[in-house]
């Protein structure tokens, strides 16, 4: 199965052990923002805010600050400067 980010939608394959069922946090190596999964099923569970980074229930937006979190890290992200060859 594939694990997506909600802040900027990375995926990465995730393979669970089999009849795991623990609740498991990992941050996007691309945006960094933290949440948690459910590793039997790879559930999104909580999500923290990129901006005020509170840890709360999966949405698409923070209800503590209102920031979209896929606009908001997308303004993040900085892509390094290509060198013409």
């Amino acid at each position: 199965m594939d694990l997506v980010c909600p802040g900027c939608g990375f995926s990465r394959a995730f393979n669970p052990p089999a009849g795991d069922s623990r609740k498991l946090t990992t941050r996007c190596p691309r945006c960094e923002i933290r949440f948690s999964i459910e590793s039997s099923s790879g559930n999104l569970l909580a999500v923290e805010c990129p901006k005020c980074h509170k840890m709360q229930a999966t949405q698409e937006s923070c209800a503590v600050c209102g920031v979209i979190y896929r606009k908001y890290s997308a303004q993040k992200i900085e892509w390094p400067d290509v060198a013409d060859g």
